[in-house]
């Protein structure tokens, strides 16, 4: 086991790579000028304002040697300088990342937790009102994004009963008023995640009770909870844990929007306001981390994915 997860690391070498050529590349993918646009509003695209913001962001040198300082900036824990702020990337996202992770873990473990037992449900009730019920509620929600199910989030409470959402409170204040605090943004990016896999391991589980070695059980006079959960689960949670890798994006992104909507001190705040006023270098560190974010995330679904499935060589 340990020699495949090691190997499994050392596989994310190439696509860690590959994430950052993909954010040295992004400013020359950028429409226009770059520096051209980041002057443009100040009124002061003179050839001296020019040729100092080149050597600063290095547009003054040549896509490889780019990448290679990036790189080696990288590996020392440096991501550069705000722009339009002075300060170090990497200082700025260290100060919010932990909000954002938290937002983040916190709708991974409600999507699970509820999602994958109302799928369940759905399955062994199937035809029935309760399916019925939760089926209607899942697409439902799959077709609302997340930042607008935060949004009435915040409008309709604050319209109808005058109330808004409790202000962030950070763990170290307490685990309850932090939770407390949490809950809505947590709700907002859970939802649609939760609905995707209810209709997974809805599906799955339909499946999996088809098989031959379920009716096995059942004629050995196993009880229908025993093999719903000894003989059922495993096998159809197989399908849902590998959804829940591809959905890993969403969920980070998601995480980053619903931020703003609730004023959290996560990392959609720097985000949002380097996209408004150009900062390059913030950019570039948001998406390195969010890439890298979602690659560790899968690489942590293919391992547990590989536990539950024995079929899987850990050779």
């Amino acid at each position: 086991m340990g020699r495949y997860i090691a190997r499994r690391v050392l596989a994310l070498i190439p696509q860690l790579l590959i994430i950052l050529a993909l954010v040295v590349v992004m400013v020359e993918l950028t429409p226009g000028n770059v520096i051209d646009s980041m002057l443009g509003d100040s009124g002061q695209i003179t050839p001296e304002a020019r040729a100092k913001l080149e050597h600063s962001l290095g547009l003054d040198k040549s896509l490889p040697v780019r990448y290679v300082t990036y790189l080696g900036g990288v590996v020392r824990g440096d991501l550069g300088v705000s722009i339009t702020r002075g300060r170090p990337v990497s200082d700025m996202i260290q100060e919010r990342v932990l909000v954002t992770t938290e937002l983040t873990l916190y709708a991974v473990v409600v999507s699970i937790v509820i999602g994958i037992p109302l799928g369940m449900a759905a399955a062994v009730a199937r035809g029935k009102v309760t399916d019925y019920a939760i089926r209607f509620f899942a697409v439902l929600f799959l077709g609302i994004p997340s930042f607008l199910v935060a949004t009435m989030m915040v409008l309709l409470p604050a319209l109808w009963f005058r109330w808004r959402p409790p202000l962030f409170v950070p763990l170290d204040k307490g685990l309850l008023p932090h939770l407390f605090s949490m809950l809505l943004p947590v709700v907002a990016v859970s939802l649609v995640f939760m609905a995707t896999n209810v209709r997974m391991m809805r599906s799955s589980f339909i499946d999996v009770m088809q098989q031959d070695y379920i009716r096995t059980a059942r004629s050995k006079g196993l009880t229908a909870t025993r093999v719903w959960f000894k003989h059922g689960l495993k096998n159809a949670l197989l399908p849902t844990v590998t959804l829940i890798g591809l959905q890993a994006a969403g969920l980070v992104s998601g995480a980053v929007v619903v931020e703003q909507v609730f004023t959290l001190p996560g990392l959609g705040g720097i985000l949002f306001d380097a996209l408004a006023r150009r900062d390059y270098p913030v950019i570039q560190g948001m998406v390195l981390l969010v890439g890298t974010a979602v690659v560790l995330l899968n690489l942590t679904i293919d391992v547990i994915y590989s536990t539950l499935d024995p079929r899987v060589s850990f050779k």
